[in-house]
């Protein structure tokens, strides 16, 4: 459904150390990558294991992503933010959702068991809690979900990246958040037709104590637009266009170290 990618703030940065109570969900990806979610009223922080997060304000809607490592921060709201005039208007999809009975507990909640399917075609197995969903703080989380998994833009070469089956499931997004989760339950757990876990929460631990640093970015971090990344990204790529290639005398051959053999003269004899 959602592919979602610790990092503790250093004290001594100006930043705001006031506790409040809120609410933190564990879990992990497809590919075993795990991500921790802090919710403290309409503010949202999820962490990947890759030491990279992404801060959201629904108030604001503002989306920014964090790279601890390079001390950066790159805004992009313009990505989420919602705006009727630029989303495109999407074909009605048949989307099925079949009851199949009662699912084991996922992080200590309850689920019933549904199976997916879109223009009749299998998509995932899915572990809806409705227990889960009456939690304090998973509106916000379910909020959340909804405006990472429909961006504005589709990313470049998106559609060329997953085969029809995957597209046409990837394409009744909108219509599961919107209606089918909002109405069942919050996905605790989602499996691939491959039976591969795609996403799964092991844990919500409610009442918790998190500092308003949490969600603030260390006033050192470089700022960016989604502009000056895919300026960077570009200059990146001439520069790689642009290299001399290999075996002109701009390339240095490392595996010479810089020494050549001596030709052989014609008829010379041992």
């Amino acid at each position: 459904m959602y592919a979602l990618r610790p990092l503790i703030l250093a004290l001594g940065l100006g930043i705001g150390l006031t506790a409040t109570a809120g609410t933190v969900i564990e879990g992990h990806d497809e590919v075993g990558g795990a991500h921790k979610i802090f919710i403290d009223g309409k503010k949202v922080r999820i962490e990947a294991d890759d030491s990279t997060y992404m801060l959201v304000d629904l108030e604001k809607q503002s989306f920014l992503g964090v790279d601890p490592t390079e001390k950066r921060v790159v805004d992009l709201s313009e990505f989420y933010k919602s705006d009727d005039n630029i989303k495109k208007v999407a074909s009605p999809l048949n989307v099925r959702m079949e009851k199949m009975g009662a699912g084991p507990k996922i992080a200590g909640f309850g689920t019933t068991h549904y199976r997916v399917s879109v223009n009749g075609t299998v998509c995932s197995d899915e572990y809806l809690s409705s227990p889960a969903a009456k939690l304090p703080d998973m509106s916000v989380f379910f909020a959340t979900i909804v405006a990472l998994s429909n961006p504005v833009h589709d990313e470049p070469g998106q559609s060329d990246a997953v085969d029809q089956a995957d597209s046409v499931c990837a394409s009744a997004e909108e219509q599961l958040n919107n209606e089918l989760y909002a109405k069942n339950g919050i996905p605790l757990k989602v499996v691939s037709t491959k039976g591969e876990i795609v996403h799964e929460i092991t844990r919500i631990r409610g009442k918790e104590r998190i500092a308003a640093s949490t969600f603030q970015v260390p006033k050192d971090y470089t700022r960016m637009t989604m502009q000056d990344m895919e300026k960077e990204l570009n200059d990146a790529m001439g520069k790689i266009r642009n290299a001399p290639p290999a075996g002109h005398p701009g390339f240095a051959d490392s595996s010479s170290d810089g020494a050549e053999a001596a030709p052989e003269k014609s008829g010379q004899t041992r």
